[in-house]
């Protein structure tokens, strides 16, 4: 079963077909990204994280990733509306980032 809108492919050698998922599809516990999320933007360690959720340190260093993909998409769609949006007074701020250091 595919969902709307994925790509099909016939395999040439042995003629089965299948499906190119979005990347949240190979996820077994996608429910658990927003948990993850959260804990990253609270500052929270990496196994921490694995050790409060239950995943395993690979699981959770996937999610990493992934969110990562997620937010620079989000990013970069939200961004590239800029050139074409109009401003009375254009205002710039930006945040200070901390570094923590083991």
């Amino acid at each position: 079963m595919t969902l709307k809108g994925e790509q099909r492919l016939k395999c040439k050698r042995c003629t089965k077909t299948f499906s190119v998922g979005r990347p949240h599809r190979r996820q077994q516990t996608s429910h658990e990204n927003k948990t993850v999320f959260q804990m990253l933007v609270g500052k929270v360690c990496l196994s921490k994280i694995s050790e409060i959720t239950g995943l395993a340190p690979k699981t959770v260093y996937d999610k990493v990733d992934f969110l990562y993909e997620q937010c620079r998409k989000f990013l970069a769609s939200r961004e590239g509306r800029l050139p074409e949006m109009e401003f009375r007074k254009l205002r710039i701020a930006t945040d200070m980032q901390d570094y923590m250091v083991n």
